[in-house]
């Protein structure tokens, strides 16, 4: 709040109203409650940002299949022949 009393010159708006003909609409608390929820959803929204960028990312997984050089198709490592075209694989 202070950065609110440094531009707008005070932290309290209760005093504010909205003036509709011959009533008053009492505003500035429902003002305080609008500048209270930002200030607190943007220090949870940096805690949170900081919290995640502190974890760190999981390793890669190793490939469970090989690509076949004649057909292009996913072919297990361990196999010794592709499934699709039937071609022997070396390696």
């Amino acid at each position: 709040m202070p950065l609110v009393a440094v531009i707008f010159g005070t932290t309290d708006f209760s005093a504010i109203v909205l003036k509709v003909g011959t009533s008053n609409i009492g505003i500035g608390s429902f003002l305080n409650a609008v500048i209270n929820f930002l200030i607190i959803a943007f220090a949870m929204f940096m805690i949170i940002k900081a919290a995640n960028s502190r974890k760190k990312p999981a390793p890669a997984a190793a490939p469970t299949t090989k690509e076949c050089p004649y057909c292009l198709s996913a072919v297990p490592l361990k196999a010794t022949r592709c499934p699709n075209c039937t071609s022997e694989l070396k390696g």
